[in-house]
């Protein structure tokens, strides 16, 4: 979902005449960048991160059921 929110707000800026409002965007679309590359990274979370401690990230995920399917 975070790199089409990423596209949808790095193609709007081209539609925005004031500034202060692509500079928004631009932060909204850097952000979403990093958020998508962050989670698309495959690992499992260290036992000592409480809330998600040893379970596997979304890239993880995808890389099992690739991984299944071949």
């Amino acid at each position: 979902m975070s790199i089409f929110l990423s596209l949808a707000t790095f193609f709007s800026q081209y539609y925005v005449a004031h500034e202060t409002l692509i500079n928004l965007l631009t932060g909204v679309f850097l952000y979403n960048l990093i958020l998508f590359l962050s989670t698309i990274i495959p690992f499992r979370y260290p036992k000592w991160w409480h809330p998600v401690g040893g379970m596997p990230s979304d890239g993880y995920r995808v890389y099992l059921a690739l991984k299944k399917q071949l």
